[in-house]
């Protein structure tokens, strides 16, 4: 595959875009500014047309050189999806969106200064620092999950950020990344426990808003988690009930067929689908993939209460 390199503001962009060009993803924007007035409106619609693109975890792609910016709609995982959905949503043309994108992913000056190793660069790897800092110090996402409970619901889930090695089912290099911001601190955040989801005032949520989900301070094998968020969606509310697009790994079980493929039947960039069973779960290599029904969407609700302890909700402003 041939990428095309451009330069803008001093920063090479490798544009990596897949069935996309500048001017489809220009026009996209001129219709998102122009219909949609709110900001989680056009998250929602932008989000929209992303459905079907391929899940790919971005630490499994070659680390880019300092002073470049990756610029990906080839591939998405779920953090990178989000990411590109947040900078696209106030952006007014396709070179605004590059350099929104570099304020969402990097610590940095006003010199737009990339340095893209995880370990001694200063692009984020920890959403804690990414979103929940950077995003809202940025005055791009605003922490509404206050105004869906009463207070005296919310906990707060802590966990040591630290330098740590990447699994090996994210990064096959098994690279270590690090906090940007202290060399270790503890991360903590204010979230609804997914068994209260079923109480919150779902009026106020809307379309296009952002769910973190969180594991809480320990991982499936009872050991101190490493990141504070698990999993990232962008909330669909539909007859007064909440669905969730998001990038999945896992894959599309098609009941009318015998043999299901967990490679080339991959959820990507799609509606949160129900489970399928156990019983389609597949190892492929050091990989687990779930299966998720065809065209029947989850909703946003259940699929927290099962598999998370806590959320957290943020608008685009």
């Amino acid at each position: 595959m041939t990428y095309q390199k451009v330069d803008i503001n001093g920063i090479t962009c490798k544009l990596e875009l897949g069935k996309w060009t500048i001017d489809s993803l220009e026009n996209d924007l001129i219709i998102a500014q122009w219909k949609f007035k709110l900001p989680f409106e056009r998250i929602k619609f932008l989000a929209e047309q992303l459905i079907s693109t391929p899940f790919y975890f971005e630490s499994e792609l070659p680390i880019l050189p300092k002073q470049w910016l990756r610029v990906r709609f080839e591939s998405f995982d779920c953090v990178t999806f989000l990411y590109t959905v947040i900078a696209l949503s106030s952006s007014i043309s396709f070179s605004d969106f590059c350099q929104k994108l570099c304020k969402v992913r990097y610590k940095f000056s006003e010199d737009f200064f990339l340095d893209n190793d995880p370990k001694s660069g200063n692009i984020f790897d920890f959403v804690e620092e990414s979103i929940l800092y950077n995003c809202i110090k940025r005055n791009y996402l605003d922490d509404i999950t206050q105004h869906l409970i009463s207070q005296n619901k919310l906990i707060e889930i802590k966990v040591k950020i630290k330098p740590v090695t990447r699994p090996a089912a994210h990064d096959s290099k098994t690279l270590i990344i690090t906090p940007k911001y202290l060399q270790a601190y503890e991360a903590r955040w204010d979230f609804i426990p997914t068994s209260s989801l079923s109480e919150i005032d779902i009026k106020y949520l809307n379309s296009g808003d952002i769910i973190l989900l969180s594991k809480g301070e320990k991982d499936s094998q009872g050991q101190p988690a490493i990141s504070l968020i698990s999993h990232l969606a962008i909330v669909i509310k539909e007859n007064n009930e909440l669905f969730f697009i998001h990038s999945s790994k896992n894959y599309i079980v098609d009941l009318n067929i015998q043999k299901n493929d967990p490679i080339h039947q991959q959820i990507g960039v799609n509606y949160g689908l129900k489970f399928a069973g156990d019983h389609y779960t597949q190892k492929v290599g050091n990989k687990t993939y779930y299966g998720y029904l065809k065209e029947q969407k989850q909703s946003l609700i259940t699929y927290a209460e099962n598999n998370f302890k806590g959320a957290c909700f943020l608008r685009a402003k």
